[in-house]
């Protein structure tokens, strides 16, 4: 099912036939984020295999506008993320329950400003509300002063410091999701 959201664009789970559009929101961002000095997807990443593993795995979701132009992307990823194991300077909130993981949202240059960020992350609220998760976790780079103030004003908090895979340290945030049930959209 596809929902309409924020002026009539629509959010709904990705599929092969995306990748284009997707590759060219996280090329967007990634000019965006070199433009403001911030060293974060500037090595490769992520590139067109992680975007289809995302597709592959049901993580992926795009923001279409009514012309069917993609937007924005996501990835919402259900279950323990691995880099979370450990926080370093603080602590999680909601430490021992189910939680739901935002990465990779970018949102295409023709299209930021419009409050298209807000609906990919209502969108991702509703799905895990749907899905009975209450905790939503995120992180980003220390310098990505955009991201941490979207997550703050949507009502994350920042927990302390967590590191990827490849050593890189990330900010780390969570919130717990409130969404009555008239909210709740199904995205299958």
């Amino acid at each position: 099912m596809t929902a309409l959201i924020k002026d009539a664009f629509s959010v709904a789970k990705a599929v092969p036939d995306d990748i284009a559009g997707m590759m060219a929101c996280v090329r967007d961002a990634q000019k965006y984020l070199s433009r403001c000095e911030v060293d974060q997807w500037q090595n490769g990443y992520p590139n067109e295999s992680v975007i289809l593993r995302d597709i592959e795995l049901g993580n992926a979701y795009v923001a279409k506008s009514p012309n069917g132009r993609l937007a924005g992307i996501m990835a919402l990823v259900f279950g323990d993320e691995p880099s979370y194991a450990h926080i370093y300077g603080g602590e999680w909130r909601f430490s021992g329950e189910k939680y739901a993981t935002l990465h990779r949202l970018a949102v295409r240059a023709e299209f930021r400003g419009g409050g298209l960020a807000f609906a990919l992350l209502r969108a991702a609220q509703s799905e895990a509300a749907i899905r009975g998760v209450s905790v939503l976790r995120a992180d980003t780079h220390r310098d990505n002063m955009t991201m941490q103030g979207f997550l703050q004003k949507h009502g994350f908090e920042r927990r302390g410091v967590i590191y990827l895979a490849d050593g890189s340290e990330r900010l780390a945030f969570d919130t717990r999701i409130n969404m009555s049930t008239d909210e709740k959209v199904d995205y299958d």
